[in-house]
C-alpha cells in the first residue's frame, strides 16, 4: 500500500514471489519477488510502475529480501526483522514489523509491512 500524491491510497501486490522462513537458533528470511508481476488492477499505472520511472523490470526484474535474525518482542506474535532490501539493484536495511501466524509448508506464515521506492530508487 503506498499513498499517492498524499490523496489517494492505492493498494497493489505481487503475483510471482518465493520465499523461505527457517526459525530456529539463528532465523533466516529469504524472498524473491519478480518485478514484473506487480498488479494495482489499473493497467496503465501497472505499465508506469514497470517502467524505467520505478521499477524498472526490463533491467531489474527482481526485487530480493534477506535477514540473519528475527527480534521477538516477548509476547510470541510480534517481531522486528532487520534485513537488506534489494531494489532496483540498490540494496539498503530495512527493519521489517512481522505478526507471526504459525508455521505451515508452502506458505508465507509472516504478515509483514515493507518500505516503498520513490521514483529516484531510494526508500521511503
Amino acid at each position: 500500500m503506498s499513498r499517492h500524491m498524499t490523496i489517494a491510497t492505492v493498494k497493489g501486490r505481487f503475483r510471482d514471489f518465493d520465499g523461505a522462513i527457517v526459525f530456529g537458533e539463528i532465523s533466516r528470511i529469504a524472498w524473491s519477488i519478480r518485478a514484473a508481476s506487480l498488479e494495482t488492477l489499473d493497467t496503465r499505472r501497472d505499465e508506469h510502475l514497470r517502467s524505467p520511472d520505478f521499477f524498472d523490470v526490463e533491467r531489474f526484474p527482481e526485487i530480493t529480501f534477506e535477514a540473519n535474525g528475527v527480534e521477538l518482542n516477548g509476547d510470541g506474535e510480534r517481531s522486528l526483522v532487520p534485513g537488506e532490501l534489494t531494489i532496483k539493484g540498490v540494496r539498503r536495511p530495512v527493519l521489517l514489523d512481522g505478526v507471526f501466524r504459525g508455521a505451515a509448508v508452502h506458505r508465507l506464515p509472516h504478515q509483514h509491512t515493507t518500505a516503498t521506492a520513490n521514483e529516484q530508487g531510494a526508500l521511503q
